[in-house]
């Protein structure tokens, strides 16, 4: 059998002429990389950001300690839940707790610290925040 060469049409040709001008366009459009959005981050925002996770950090080395631990385990506390309520404050909260610690007197006054983490820890169990202390009932609203 012999295949017989088909003339097309002028519409045809119209048609697959600007199917073809579309989709060279279509390639070469999806071939421009797009532009990032980059922009500068301030550096008090990084440093701010970094003294954060310092703090947080230098408060639980503190709050291991051999002395401080053993203190709240006398007081019926476990360090292990202490640490735990620690790591999971919030920014501001550490940042109250690490400056109530800097305007303690010289010679690092654990047994301060420990009375306002339980005080702490006495008030977040009143709001419901927290379950330290089964004595604490929570507040209800």
């Amino acid at each position: 059998m012999k295949h017989i060469p088909m003339k097309q049409s002028r519409t045809q040709s119209h048609f697959y002429s600007s199917i073809a001008t579309l989709m060279v366009g279509l390639i070469l459009l999806l071939q421009i990389p797009m532009a990032a959005q980059a922009s500068m981050i301030p550096t008090g925002t990084v440093l701010h950001s970094e003294q954060q996770v310092m703090d947080r950090a230098g408060l639980v080395a503190k709050l291991q300690q051999k002395e401080l631990q053993d203190k709240m385990v006398q007081l019926g506390v476990d360090p292990a839940v202490v640490i735990a309520r620690v790591k999971n404050m919030t920014d501001t909260e550490v940042a109250s707790l690490n400056e109530k610690i800097k305007t303690m007197p010289a010679g690092g006054d654990l047994v301060g610290l420990l009375l306002f983490l339980l005080v702490l820890f006495i008030i977040t169990d009143a709001l419901g925040i927290t379950d330290v202390f089964t004595f604490v009932k929570p507040i209800k609203r």
